[in-house]
């Protein structure tokens, strides 16, 4: 059969109730019946298409490997039905092909690649007739690269390589395997408190840091934005930090101790203190934009499993505290540098007064440091006196008021206080001078 088109016309009066802009209506029929329709050049589908468009001219193409393509051009008026087949042949060169593959080898191999002006979805190997192709290849954490390619008549392919951004974090993350536990502490255990029901949880595979973070990496944050923290700012009412100070031998809210300045000499790679919970959304807003990363807190639940590292004991190290000095930095026999004391404490000696630079003491069998002691650690999870489910997942109020989980004990922490099972909160707007945090990751 030759190639062509039939199209037949039947005009449809107007009702007030049909909207103007709804002008006409075609219907495209092919044969073979998947061939490709373009209208205007732009692909519209293939086989059987009902289109509806406004009055104006048109052209009408249909394409398909092996066959001659055929052009049809139709002028819509108000009202109009038309119906038009195009007929494809095959050319005599039975080899004949307009199309041609075209392939992305990209790097990392899942990135999603899109060809920008056409509808069709790409896919390795598609095929493409002769022309230009704006093409975007992208991978969250990575930068977005968007190329256009040119086609001829032969088969293709292009390399791409996409760069992560912002390099590192700084921050080496654990990769810990999900599993099912007892959260909680059984009623025997010295120390526990009302709100340690034992109850099975189970947890989903996640990153969690290595460390807590530092004054270091807080540091490159503040550099980079000019953030100001709460305790800067006075925020919620309070002037600067809640802090201990050896002048009075007391806990205080004192103006001007802040993150940089809390009232103690700090190392770079000691934890930071002083800062609210909202300072620490910011920070991973900051990190997360930076690396192209989504760094996190860890829940509540997942905190406590990865303390615990797979022990039932009431410490990582088992349930004598007065091992606590070998594996955190606690309140212990240690002195202040002007001879105030810790009461209660823990029967050993950590040589610590205040921080002690992140790692110097034992890890847990996951790997983990100061997972108990050092510093208290924030949680995303609303904290609940009663286990409802909150410590299984993330507060939704992100900079919202309501009480936060924090975990973990600090350098001034008693023996109570640095259990696996310890439970406390704070408000999202308190800083002190023994609560930081540390990251997670899914």
């Amino acid at each position: 059969m030759a190639g062509g088109s039939v199209f037949e016309k039947r005009a449809v009066k107007i009702t007030s109730r049909q909207s103007p802009s709804l002008l006409g209506k075609v219907t495209i029929k092919t044969q073979p019946a998947d061939a490709k329709i373009y209208l205007n050049n732009a692909y519209v589908g293939k086989g059987n298409k009902k289109l509806t468009l406004k009055s104006g001219a048109y052209n009408l193409t249909a394409k398909k490997i092996g066959y001659n393509e055929v052009s049809e051009d139709i002028y819509v008026s108000v009202g109009d039905e038309l119906k038009v087949t195009l007929i494809l042949n095959t050319p005599e060169d039975d080899n004949y092909s307009s199309e041609y593959e075209f392939k992305v080898n990209r790097t990392p191999r899942n990135a999603r690649v899109r060809i920008l002006n056409i509808k069709e979805k790409y896919y390795d190997g598609i095929r493409l007739e002769p022309g230009k192709y704006r093409i975007e290849v992208s991978k969250k954490g990575y930068k977005k690269i968007k190329r256009l390619i040119t086609l001829g008549e032969a088969d293709k392919t292009v390399t791409v390589k996409l760069k992560k951004l912002g390099g590192s974090s700084g921050h080496e993350m654990v990769q810990i395997a999900g599993d099912c536990f007892q959260m909680g502490s059984p009623k025997s255990e010295k120390g526990r408190g009302s709100d340690e029901k034992r109850h099975k949880v189970c947890v989903d595979d996640f990153k969690i840091g290595k460390y807590e973070v530092t004054v270091g990496q807080f540091r490159k944050f503040v550099r980079a934005t000019g953030y100001e923290t709460d305790a800067e700012k006075n925020a919620g009412g309070n002037k600067g930090c809640y802090a201990w100070s050896e002048s009075d031998g007391k806990y205080a809210w004192r103006k001007g101790v802040y993150w940089n300045q809390p009232g103690f000499e700090q190392k770079n790679k000691e934890p930071v203190v002083c800062v609210s919970f909202r300072d620490v959304m910011k920070y991973i807003d900051w990190i997360n934009k930076k690396t192209g990363q989504t760094f996190r807190l860890t829940t509540e639940a997942e905190w406590e499993y990865a303390a615990r590292a797979g022990t039932t004991t009431a410490r990582y190290w088992g349930d004598n505290s007065s091992q606590a000095c070998r594996y955190a930095n606690v309140a212990d026999q240690t002195t202040s540098p002007k001879g105030h004391s810790f009461n209660p404490k823990h029967e050993c000696n950590d040589g610590h007064w205040y921080t002690a630079v992140v790692g110097n003491y034992k890890p847990n069998a996951f790997g983990l440091y100061d997972m108990l002691g050092n510093v208290w650690e924030w949680n995303c999870s609303d904290w609940s006196s009663d286990y409802n489910g909150q410590e299984k997942r993330c507060s939704s109020k992100k900079y919202a008021t309501g009480f936060r989980s924090i975990r973990g004990g600090s350098w001034d922490g008693k023996p109570t206080y640095v259990r696996s099972a310890t439970r406390t909160w704070a408000d999202p707007l308190l800083r002190i001078t023994y609560i930081g945090f540390r990251l997670a990751q899914d």
